[in-house]
């Protein structure tokens, strides 16, 4: 293991140290129990994130009806628009 120092706001190393001693765990084992949450958090978004992109891509393959879409967007953006500057 390595050392790695931190600062804590007071209010955190009162909860640490009520948590350490509620739960007989030394407070360095919970921060290090910390930080491998934020590692698997951060983990799984990112997996989750590039299984949304895999399952979007693709998704408008074989659609014959974009140029109409584009255009009715188009249209209704334009109407807005001039409604706006009424």
């Amino acid at each position: 293991m390595q050392k790695a120092q931190v600062f804590l706001r007071e209010d955190q190393k009162e909860q640490l140290k009520a948590i350490a001693a509620r739960t007989g765990t030394k407070q360095s084992e919970l921060i290090r129990r910390g930080v491998d949450m934020v590692i698997e958090d951060t983990l799984k978004d990112q997996t989750d994130w590039k299984q949304a992109w895999k399952q979007a891509s693709g998704m408008w393959k074989g659609r014959d009806d974009l140029d109409n879409i584009i255009a009715d967007n188009r249209a209704q953006l334009n109407a807005r628009l001039d409604q706006l500057q009424k």
